[in-house]
């Protein structure tokens, strides 16, 4: 067993990585195949611990905009008017932006070379108390070589008398809404006088459209309010990560007081918001360790090499403090424009990851191929795509937070998975979402503001137990389901948003759920495939039984018939007299009873109907369960809207366990049915 170093900010891949003072710079190329082995354990510096920025800012539940008691950014131009463009270049204006209402785009022809391509007068502004400057870039059309492109502050109206120089790297052509954040360090206090900014190119560019937005100068990065569009923004001073921490948030925008936290390719005023207490608290910023940009959606950025071996597993740690060799932070990997892997494992297996997160990439932490024997544990996967795509079969992954995803904070493709995580916040489908997941076990703390909080996998899903969802608070259905599933089980779950169904059960699915607490009373459940006969069953919705499947609803409530035993079933059909027919009736188990030979057993059940022609309901013993009982044994209900007994006698040839059910119909409208004390005695 060996100990190696990796610092991404001091390190070296080619040195030896086996102390900080040797460290590698990245996993990828330091920690190869070739250096590492079964046991061996990888120690990461740890990205910066939070920072009381010193100003209050306001968190408004389900608001996008956190707003700071005061400035700490001075505005240089929001990008809301045009630009004034140089021969062969038209500039305008353009609904895909990161802040306000447009971007302002510069359209470079083919006549154009070299030179400056536009520039924006700002008036006098005064920048000596800042040190940075920030703002958003993309290109459509043509990529971007690296350095090619400069934005230039100057002192000037007309953009020509340059007084600071930033470096803009190379641009990938991005679809819509990716954009690039820059961040520019000059090192000392920039220019009190700055009249204008300006783009320039210093080889001809060929014809791309580039947008630029939201260009601002922030503080010195050692000020403890330098809060630029690079940094996460919360209300913890945890320099680790638990689970009763709100999100950290990703930054969309600034202007002045306000900032809009950054939900994944999305413009200014989309998204989902910020989930927790509305609350105005001291404002804490993190920075984060910027990864290469990644060109594509799938670059792999930082790859795991090697897999362990049984009892050996290879061990990836981050967090630690390079001055002290001690594990008291967490590393927080930033892609910066939305694209690549950050940490990836491509059929590893016998891998063990702690402390190690990722923000603003294609996906945070990434696994594929076969794999197995893992144990990941992942305090941030924020502002991705997806936040974590886990593969690897019989394996651990525990996630500490995942927020403002564009698809699921966390996706599961793995058999056998023990899965716990803690907050699932405002992804743009499922907080969870299990896939070819079977057999796995998932305990969830929080999943809110999700469209879905637990989506239950698009094809085959067998045997899965969750445990518990401690909450969810979802914008559509708690519980999504489709694709064929079976025996998947959940034994917990406390919902508190009146405002999104509880589930919604659809294809060929069936759910069981033990208990239930949630503002959403009655169960609203909805979404099916046509005579699959999918359903939900809960044994304790907020203390009554209730139940679901394609086109009836049922409630377990107190008994309102005369007759009754004090609980009763209250079904309800809404197809319309076309959905549950007589060729697809509704076909509901009352009763699992012992029998013995040679001995008549007489069953009796009150039932009413709300509708005494609309529908047909019948107490059904079927053929063939039993000996002696060849056929069904059938009694149905009259055409009353009275409360009625409906009675079956038969007499088997052997003993054994049968089951006796209620077969239901609509014919017309939406009825209801009643159904309530069951008895049965054998002679």
């Amino acid at each position: 067993m060996s100990t190696f170093y990796v610092d991404h900010i001091n390190g070296n891949d080619a040195s030896a990585g086996t102390s900080w003072g040797t460290a590698w710079k990245t996993i990828t190329n330091g920690a190869t195949a070739a250096r590492i082995a079964p046991a061996d354990v990888i120690k990461i510096a740890k990205s910066p611990d939070p920072v009381n920025t010193g100003v209050n800012a306001t968190f408004t539940n389900l608001s996008r905009t956190v707003t700071l008691a005061s400035a700490v950014t001075q505005n240089i131009d929001l990008c809301e008017t045009a630009w004034t463009p140089s021969a062969n270049v038209t500039a305008n204006t353009n609904g895909e932006r990161k802040e306000g209402a447009t971007s302002a785009t510069l359209t470079v022809a083919s006549g154009f070379t070299t030179g400056k391509i536009g520039y924006k007068a700002t008036g006098v502004i005064d920048l000596s108390a800042y040190q940075q400057i920030c703002f958003w870039i993309k290109t459509s059309s043509v990529a971007v070589v690296a350095n090619n492109l400069t934005l230039r502050l100057c002192s000037d109206t007309i953009g020509d008398t340059v007084v600071h120089t930033i470096p803009i790297p190379a641009l990938a052509i991005f679809p819509s809404n990716i954009w690039y954040p820059i961040v520019w360090d000059n090192g000392s206090a920039l220019s009190s006088s700055i009249q204008s900014v300006s783009l320039s190119a210093t080889i001809d560019p060929g014809t791309p459209t580039i947008f630029l937005d939201n260009i601002f100068a922030s503080k010195a990065p050692s000020s403890a309010d330098a809060i630029t569009l690079n940094s996460l923004i919360g209300k913890s001073s945890n320099a680790t990560i638990v689970d009763t921490d709100e999100p950290w948030c990703s930054i969309k925008c600034i202007n002045g007081t306000e900032i809009e936290i950054n939900n994944y390719a999305t413009s200014y005023g989309t998204g989902r918001g910020y989930y927790g207490v509305t609350e105005t608290v001291p404002l804490y910023r993190r920075e984060t360790i910027k990864t290469v940009l990644a060109t594509a959606s799938s670059t792999q950025i930082e790859i795991i090499n090697d897999s362990g071996t049984a009892g050996n597993l290879i061990e990836y740690s981050g967090g630690w403090d390079t001055g002290t060799d001690t594990r008291d932070g967490e590393t927080i990997l930033d892609g910066q424009n939305g694209n690549g892997y950050g940490l990836y494992a491509s059929g590893k297996s016998y891998i063990k990851t702690s402390h190690i997160g990722g923000v603003n990439y294609n996906q945070a932490v990434g696994t594929a191929g076969t794999a197995s024997d893992c144990d990941f544990s992942v305090p941030i996967a924020s502002n991705c795509s997806t936040g974590i795509v886990w593969t690897p079969s019989l394996s651990q992954l525990n996630v500490v937070q995942s927020s403002f995803c564009a698809g699921q904070d966390v996706f599961i493709s793995a058999y056998g998975s023990t899965v716990t995580a803690g907050n699932l916040l405002s992804s743009a489908t499922s907080g969870l979402r299990l896939n070819n997941a079977d057999n796995s076990f998932v305990t969830i703390k929080n999943t809110s503001n999700n469209v879905y909080g637990l989506g239950l996998s698009n094809t085959a899903l067998f045997g899965v137990t969750i445990n518990e969802i401690q909450k969810s608070d979802a914008n559509n259905f708690h519980i999504y389901t489709e694709g064929t599933q079976d025996k998947n089980k959940i034994n917990k779950v406390t919902s508190s948003n009146a405002a999104g169904a509880f589930a919604n059960v659809a294809s060929s699915s069936n759910l069981v759920i033990n208990k239930v607490t949630s503002t959403n009373d009655p169960l609203i459940a909805q979404g099916y495939t046509a005579f699959k006969s999918s359903f939900i069953a809960i044994d304790d919705y907020n203390g009554n039984a209730a139940y679901w499947e394609e086109g009836v609803k049922g409630t377990h409530r107190t008994s309102t018939i005369t007759n009754g035993s004090g609980k009763e079933w209250y079904f309800t059909f809404d197809g319309a007299g076309t959905q549950r027919t007589v060729t697809y009736p509704f076909k509901f188990p009352v009763a699992r009873v012992a029998v013995n030979a040679n001995a008549l057993v007489t069953a009796s059940i009150w039932v009413k109907k709300s509708d005494a022609t609309a529908m047909i309901a019948k107490l059904v013993c079927r053929g063939m369960q039993v000996s002696g009982v060849d056929t069904d044994v059938v009694a149905t209900a009259t055409n009353t809207t009275d409360e009625q007994q409906l009675t079956i006698t038969f007499t088997p040839t052997e003993n054994k366990v049968i089951e006796l059910e209620i077969e239901a119909y609509e014919t017309t409208g939406s009825p209801s049915l009643i159904i309530d004390a069951m008895s049965i005695s054998q002679a």
